[in-house]
């Protein structure tokens, strides 16, 4: 029967199906038995109606052996010739008779990954319908359920590709005869064979021969046996499934294996079971079931130079049994050009993550944060250090407590600072002081030895006391969490609006990812000279030190910030003041009431904001802090909130 003579109907496919069964008795390979290809399934009318691009079309053509049906285009041919110039893989050799099992594909976001995992998984499901009795054609118990797994990075993940996976099926008329409706849920679709069709029918028959009144005797129909699962990570669920297609999908972004020693598998394989390296464990095994048809499918953006991801692409790349291939976002969708607004402001904002989230790079697992250009360019030495208001500016206070008493390790690093709006509607956020509290050392008598004390917090506090009469209009004093608990009692008493900001790992993430944007974006803007005093200088130059040596250490979906663990420079004291001040401006420039409304919502204490601050030590202040704080960020005078101290 000719391809083209094909009517999707469930008679048409009942023939198709003893056809298939026919063909497997008589040994006749996959290739011969008269099925449509996966081309055809996505863009003639009667099937899928889609129109692939060309990083789709050829990937198909060659992971389904399509390249003499289906000769290259010449925007096809480009892709390869930009594969192997950029990377240094050649798509053409993988075009073989030999069986290719194993295939990845590295994209950037938008890269149409999601819509080729649910083709993948449809076109399968497909196939396995037309097999007629898939069991018995992979020689498996009758009943046994086959699955198509996609394997995904978190739940909402998974879920956007099984819709995308059940709005295709259900748009195809031949599945209608197929679809198992009573097992359609949110993560798995389930689909009758026609072998499973026919013992339902038999069943079925069966029933109606039962008298009435004997009900109990009638058997369940079955449900079908072939599944398309979509799952988060959880290799426990995942090991026992037999799948003859896995699609491990942001695969790079899976949980990372963490291990004592060198990677033991041993060690591996008691860890988190949610990891890369366990669900990889879990899932690939099972498909050797299936002999030659069994698929693994490696479908992600590019995170850092680690992990299971990485260590399969390095392999895979080199082997031709093994098809790889890696583009940017605008390389494969035509879309999202180069100079599409998001992607020139991400370069912008964080060159490294734009890297892995367009260009469809890998990067090092460990990264230098900030560059001496940024530095130089934040550092404005026309700027002196200042600890007074000169105008009405609101500014915010962060203090990161010390954690250890020994002098050469922890500082408590205190950094304050104010935001002036452009004439662009951008705000500048300007660092105006940095203090530096460490912990006294002393001679031994008895032992002629330094001796470390460890400091009392109630110097940093008289220093809050004294500071904050002078710039006079304070939005928030925020704390790292650790050692603080005292003080910010202490200064609420006083109607100070102070409060903790815990440093867990997503806020220290959202802290930094804020202020790499607005620093390399060149909005933020720190003090170059220390006062007439001195005040200022040392803690500026050790803030440009750390700011030099502050790392990004990326792990698949895993993103924090550290300073080295050896070297010149093993703090970070000041850059992580710095930084949760510019994060905090920039909320209450943006926010405005809202942001206030947050702060008092979230904060561990009750903040006293109808009363003025009333310091211990020096002039007491009138009026609040807080003035203007009722109207929405729109509607507060600007100039009055934060212009009112323009340089």
């Amino acid at each position: 029967m000719p391809v083209d003579e094909v009517v999707v109907s469930f008679l048409d496919m009942e023939k198709i199906g003893l056809e298939c069964s026919i063909a497997v008795e008589k040994g006749i390979s996959m290739h011969e038995i008269n099925c449509i290809d996966i081309i055809e399934f996505c863009e003639s009318e009667q099937w899928g109606n889609f129109k692939l691009f060309p990083a789709q079309s050829m990937f198909f053509k060659i992971a389904y052996k399509l390249w003499e049906q289906y000769p290259f285009t010449k925007e096809e041919l480009r892709l390869t010739e930009i594969e192997k110039d950029k990377w240094g893989i050649d798509l053409l050799a993988r075009c073989h008779e030999e069986a290719i099992n194993h295939f990845m594909m590295i994209v950037g976001r938008r890269g149409l990954k999601s819509s080729t995992i649910a083709i993948i998984a449809a076109y399968e499901a497909y196939r396995l319908i037309i097999k007629d009795d898939p069991q018995k054609f992979y020689n498996l118990l009758q009943g046994t359920e086959i699955y198509i797994t996609n394997a995904a990075s978190n739940e909402e993940q998974a879920k956007t590709v099984y819709n995308l996976t059940s709005d295709r099926i259900k748009s195809i008329p031949f599945f209608k005869h197929y679809l198992d409706n009573s097992l359609d849920n949110s993560s798995e679709i389930a689909l009758y064979s026609p072998k499973d069709v026919r013992d339902n029918d038999a069943i079925l028959h069966r029933n109606s021969l039962i008298p009435r009144g004997e009900a109990y005797k009638k058997e369940k129909i079955k449900n079908g046996t072939i599944r398309i699962k979509s799952i988060p990570t959880s290799a426990t669920g995942a090991r026992s499934r037999g799948s003859i297609v896995v699609v491990f999908d942001e695969f790079a972004h899976f949980e990372r294996s963490k291990t004592k020693g060198r990677g033991d598998p041993r060690e591996l394989m008691g860890g988190n079971k949610r990891t890369d390296e366990a669900m990889y464990r879990a899932l690939a095994p099972s498909s050797a079931t299936y002999g030659s048809d069994y698929k693994i499918f490696v479908i992600s953006s590019p995170a850092d130079s680690s992990g299971k991801c990485y260590s399969l692409y390095t392999s895979w790349k080199e082997q031709i049994s093994h098809y790889v291939q890696q583009f940017a976002t605008w390389e494969v969708n035509p879309m999202v050009p180069e100079n599409h607004p998001e992607i020139t402001e991400t370069e912008r904002e964080d060159p490294v993550g734009f890297k892995m989230e367009w260009a469809g790079e890998f990067v090092a697992s460990i990264n230098r944060l900030i560059s001496d250009a940024v530095i130089e360019n934040m550092v404005n030495s026309s700027l002196v250090y200042r600890d007074f208001n000169v105008g009405n500016a609101s500014y915010i206070v962060t203090l990161d407590p010390a954690k250890a008493s020994d002098p050469d390790s922890d500082t408590y690093a205190v950094a304050w600072g104010h935001a002036e709006q452009r004439d662009n509607g951008e705000f500048l956020y300007f660092v105006d002081g940095l203090k530096g509290f460490t912990s006294m050392s002393a001679i031994d008598p008895q032992t002629n030895e330094h001796v470390s004390t460890e400091l009392d917090p109630s110097i940093v506090d008289n220093f809050i006391l004294a500071l904050t009469p002078r710039l006079r209009r304070v939005v928030g004093l925020f704390y790292d969490q650790y050692n603080s608990t005292h003080s910010i009692h202490k200064f609420q008493k006083l109607h100070l609006p102070a409060m903790e900001t815990t440093y867990t790992t997503p806020y220290k993430r959202d802290m930094y990812a804020n202020f790499i944007r607005e620093a390399n974006s060149g909005n933020v803007i720190l003090y170059g000279q220390s006062n007439i005093g001195g005040e200022g200088g040392d803690e500026l130059e050790k803030f440009i030190m750390e700011a030099q040596h502050i790392q990004r250490v990326i792990s698949g979906n895993s993103i924090s910030y550290k300073h080295p663990e050896s070297g010149p420079v093993t703090t970070d004291d000041y850059v992580d003041a710095v930084a949760n001040l510019i994060h905090q401006l920039s909320r209450f420039c943006l926010l405005g009431a809202d942001y206030l409304k947050d702060i008092r919502k979230n904060s561990s204490s009750p903040i006293y904001m109808n009363h003025g601050i009333k310091p211990t030590t020096g002039a007491s202040l009138g009026g609040s802090p807080f003035q203007n704080t009722h109207k929405s960020v729109r509607s507060v005078n600007v100039a009055n909130r934060i212009h009112g101290n323009r340089r």
